[in-house]
């Protein structure tokens, strides 16, 4: 999106991929007034809050104990914030498969929901806020059992970039009004029944992103990435309550120990994977997705 500012006369939209209709259905929407059907209602957070609590995940006890720790002036970093977490998720994970899945969704929505309305409501409530906190932690240590297709493109930095004008063409949007309806929230998990090979996923993330493995060598780059993952010492410094630059320090070492057998099969192989880039963005990908470990390892 080009914004006007000084020197420019006009506003253009660039688009890499979407097909004309696509971009037309998209914009629409938006080309003239969009219109809310009526206010979100503020009282859906209680409503929200008050079914997380029935799960009996966490007591008001830990909440108040977590919150402390939260707020402490000289908490250096979250590993003192984990315990109580741990706890919490432990309980979850003896829920059953519908009810865990139902409680996720739960967290999720409460976290969107008071995240959103707390902008534009007064919430005169200091609960809220503290389960909103908690929240927001506890769900980022949910593991992910089914996922859309992986998406490291955000561990990328472009430092190249090629432009080449194909067609023009001018997309025609009508002069009417949309009406949108307030997002409702349901308790479904929303399981993706789409599976995918994660394996298969990883490697064609990396080749898109930093061109092919070597040819030939796409079954020892599974290896190398199962190898990892089913490592006892991987796993736990993943999980590990350690910042991320410690980590990566370990999960380093690891990853080096494992691709230097890659030279028995390849030499571009071992040199792709101890590429510094290639090392560094596959390294950041599990520690930022630790869920992945255990679909990888099934």
């Amino acid at each position: 999106m080009n914004r006007k500012t000084k020197g420019k006369k006009s506003t253009f939209v660039l688009d890499f991929v979407n097909k004309v209709d696509s971009i037309q259905e998209s914009f629409q929407n938006f080309y003239e007034t969009t219109i809310l059907s009526e206010e979100t209602d503020p009282n859906l957070v209680y409503d929200i809050l008050d079914n997380i609590r029935n799960y009996g995940l966490f007591t008001s006890q830990e909440i108040n104990d977590w919150s402390s720790i939260f707020y402490q002036d000289k908490r250096k970093d979250d590993g003192i914030l984990q315990p109580i977490l741990n706890v919490v998720i432990k309980r979850w994970e003896g829920l059953s498969q519908e009810i865990k899945d139902e409680s996720r969704s739960q967290v999720s929505n409460y976290c969107k929901l008071y995240g959103y309305v707390s902008m534009v409501h007064q919430f005169d409530n200091i609960e809220l806020e503290r389960h909103y906190i908690f929240l927001e932690y506890l769900r980022k240590k949910f593991p992910v059992e089914s996922m859309d297709k992986l998406d490291v493109s955000n561990l990328v930095d472009l430092e190249s970039l090629t432009l080449e004008v194909k067609n023009k063409q001018y997309i025609i949007l009508e002069n009417q009004d949309t009406l949108f309806e307030p997002h409702s929230y349901g308790t479904g998990g929303g399981k993706d029944e789409e599976e995918f090979d994660l394996l298969s996923e990883i490697i064609q993330n990396i080749n898109d992103l930093y061109g092919n493995v070597p040819e030939g060598t796409e079954e020892s780059s599974r290896k190398l990435l199962t190898d990892m993952v089913n490592d006892e010492e991987f796993v736990q410094v993943v999980n590990s309550d350690n910042t991320d630059s410690n980590k990566r320090d370990k999960l380093k070492k690891i990853y080096e120990g494992k691709n230097i057998h890659t030279l028995d099969v390849s030499t571009k192989l071992y040199e792709y994977f101890e590429n510094k880039e290639n090392k560094d963005r596959l390294i950041q990908l599990f520690i930022s997705r630790p869920d992945l470990m255990n679909q990888l390892r099934g």
